[in-house]
């Protein structure tokens, strides 16, 4: 059932809404954003809000962002060669 529009913004409102660090990759908040089914992750920095990712934000082409088909490869992570 919707609200009326007078309605109390807390009624509506999300609840413990998903949040990454600001040091957090572009492949990390898609990946929570598939994970937890939304369209927008809260950034934090030392627990204040910065700022707002959507998914609009990841998939609508930006100068100086490349997309690739694969997550980032992690610096710690092993490649099996000796």
């Amino acid at each position: 059932m919707l609200e009326p529009l007078g309605a109390p913004i807390g009624r509506v409102m999300t609840r413990n809404p998903a949040s990454l660090p600001v040091s957090a990759s572009l492949y990390d908040a898609a990946q929570l954003m598939v994970q937890r089914g939304i369209r927008h992750v809260l950034v934090v920095e030392q627990g204040v809000l910065t700022g707002v990712i959507s998914e609009r934000s990841l998939f609508t082409p930006r100068a100086g962002v490349r997309r690739t088909a694969s997550p980032p490869r992690s610096s710690t992570s092993s490649t099996g060669a000796s």
